[in-house]
């Protein structure tokens, strides 16, 4: 997208139109020997995958694609609030996995946080989550293992343990 066309975009809607709008989002952030998969519920859609720690560019480019990144052993997804997704975290060599889900706000920032520390991970071993758009509820969010058990966040964030702070540059 061009500047302009953003722009001009953001010229052609109404004061309530900018400030009204919801812009939340969901970040998915993995830190270990893992692939990703993500699955639109509503089609069963695979809309974002990385294996081996490449984003998989052939699904990226897809109509309905979320956004996925790779800085060198930690993944990261986006999924808009208003969608319904299963997560597929496949394990690829042994190891810990530390997995940690987001709320953001796209005006403030991450509201809230739900972490899994240490989740032991073996080559193969599939784990799953859900993220049920505007139903979400990041505080009940759980991983469960490919033999039904389920696993709760080592740590849960909400607004009152996370804080905002603005800061105001000056350039001389």
């Amino acid at each position: 997208h061009m500047m302009e066309t953003y722009a001009a975009y953001i010229n052609s809607m109404t004061s309530d139109e900018v400030t009204e709008v919801v812009r939340e989002s969901h970040k998915g952030t993995v830190n270990c020997p893992v692939d990703v998969e993500i699955y639109d519920k509503s089609t069963g859609e695979l809309v974002g995958r990385i294996v081996d720690n490449i984003v998989d560019e052939e699904i990226a480019a897809g109509e309905n694609a979320v956004v996925m990144t790779v800085d060198g052993d930690s993944k990261s997804f986006w999924l808009p609030s208003n969608g319904d997704y299963d997560i597929k975290l496949i394990g690829n060599d042994k190891g810990t996995m530390d997995y940690t889900m987001s709320e953001v706000d796209s005006d403030i920032g991450e509201v809230k946080r739900v972490n899994f520390f240490d989740v032991e991970i073996t080559d193969g071993l599939t784990m799953t989550a859900d993220v049920e758009g505007e139903d979400f509820v990041i505080e009940e969010h759980e991983l469960t293992f490919e033999d039904g058990e389920t696993l709760e966040p080592t740590e849960i964030f909400t607004e009152k343990d996370i804080e905002t702070y603005n800061i105001n540059i000056s350039a001389f």
